[in-house]
């Protein structure tokens, strides 16, 4: 049976390492974002970030007014 652990393969052949923000969440689509070894992982938070609020916002333009309100109270209605 073939062994996962057992098998490598020749660094040559293998991407350039990089480090990445595995943080996810299963409430967006957006992947974790991927640094350079010496770039600012707070820039790139920053970045991820904003492009999160943006895609937020893009949603909510699409929904229509009726939803949006349908959304509201089923939000103060779970408080109760």
């Amino acid at each position: 049976m073939f062994n996962p652990q057992k098998f490598s393969l020749p660094e040559k052949i293998l991407p350039p390492k990089k480090r990445g923000c595995d943080r996810s969440s299963s409430s967006t689509s957006a992947l974790p974002q991927e640094f350079k070894i010496g770039e600012s992982s707070r820039k790139t938070n920053l970045e991820r970030h904003k492009e999160q609020i943006k895609e937020i916002l893009n949603h909510l333009d699409e929904l229509s007014l009726n939803r949006i309100e349908n959304i509201e109270d089923n939000i103060e209605g779970l408080g109760k």
